[in-house]
């Protein structure tokens, strides 16, 4: 009789457990089958379920961020057109030597290696596109201008070269670098053109950008590495009436004079007079398209400031941008 009632016993305190268990896990109900799956655990007692997130970019300030005057964003991935967001208009790759990157670790709103903006990016090659007459744009440049892109030095690793790496760098998924000096995938000796008109060329030359002729050294945290960063090219005039160009890279402020030039025989208002080209139609051993991998180009009619290019880079306004202190070139 014992046996039996133990056994009665055990079976009340099993259907009990069972019961209090299933009345613990219930579902979330303002999860939504169907959209994005929420990263974080609802409830210890719950679940987890697909979670709508919010699709609107959330500002700390009230008022609208920037906008570019044209905006290439190259996250296309494959075929042979790109998209230009202002206008809405479908423009062609013309050639055929161009590749699509669609692994590209293109560096935003941080400089840890976790949080990417896209991973499509566009090698021309000896590629070009043509945005068309652009002319217009010169009667608002009066001020100078902004061109912003993100791209990397795309530097070979010596696994390239049949290296193999120790265990414990396999482990920490580490790659053991070339010189970088040395290791370009490009050609460093020849102008990578990024944007040309009838009467500019914006080029890449192993560490520097020139605009023409004068030439200014990248910030050089954001050469030596292997991701996809942003570049900054802002023209403006000085105090004494004389046409800067600074480069600028990711969330830096300009640090030192050694990145600022000054633009002689210069008239913003022809800057992009005639057709405006990505890459070059007219290369030359000097000159060509760019072999570096372009992503989400962007020209400003005016010159942006530090805290315009922060929310740039960071993808939203924050009120401490703004806070005295802060500079502003």
């Amino acid at each position: 009789m014992r046996k039996y009632i133990l056994m009665l016993a055990l079976c009340v305190t099993m259907l009990a457990n069972a019961v209090c268990a299933n009345a613990a896990v219930t579902f979330d109900l303002a999860g939504q089958i169907g959209s994005e799956v929420s990263i974080v655990k609802i409830n210890n007692l719950k679940p987890f379920v697909e979670k709508a997130k919010s699709a609107e970019p959330q500002f700390y300030l009230e008022d609208e961020p920037i906008k570019p005057v044209v905006r290439i964003r190259f996250d296309e991935g494959e075929g042979g057109t790109v998209t230009e967001e202002v206008s809405g208009k479908e423009l062609s790759i013309t050639g055929s030597d161009y590749e699509w990157i669609d692994n590209a670790d293109i560096r935003y709103g941080g400089t840890a290696s976790n949080k990417y903006k896209q991973h499509s990016a566009l090698r021309l090659n000896s590629s070009y596109i043509n945005l068309g007459d652009l002319s217009v744009l010169s009667d608002s440049m009066n001020d100078g201008f902004t061109v912003i892109y993100w791209t990397n030095y795309e530097i070979f690793n010596k696994a390239d070269n049949g290296y193999t790496e120790p265990a414990h760098l396999q482990y920490s998924g580490s790659i053991t670098r070339g010189n970088y000096e040395a290791a370009y995938k490009y050609d460093k000796d020849r102008y990578n053109v990024i944007l040309q008109s009838d009467n500019t060329k914006i080029s890449m030359k192993k560490k520097a950008i020139t605009v023409n002729n004068t030439a200014v050294t990248a910030p050089e945290p954001i050469v030596y590495n292997d991701f996809y960063n942003m570049y900054i090219i802002v023209v403006d005039k000085n105090d004494s009436g004389e046409w800067k160009m600074s480069i600028h890279g990711n969330d830096r402020v300009l640090l030192s004079s050694g990145k600022t030039a000054t633009l002689t025989d210069w008239n913003p208002e022809t800057v992009f007079s005639g057709n405006l080209y990505i890459g070059t139609p007219d290369a030359d051993s000097t000159y060509g398209s760019p072999e570096l991998g372009i992503a989400d180009l962007m020209i400003f009619d005016r010159p942006l400031t530090y805290q315009e290019r922060l929310e740039i880079f960071y993808g939203y306004k924050q009120t401490g941008y703004y806070l005295d202190g802060v500079p502003t070139k």
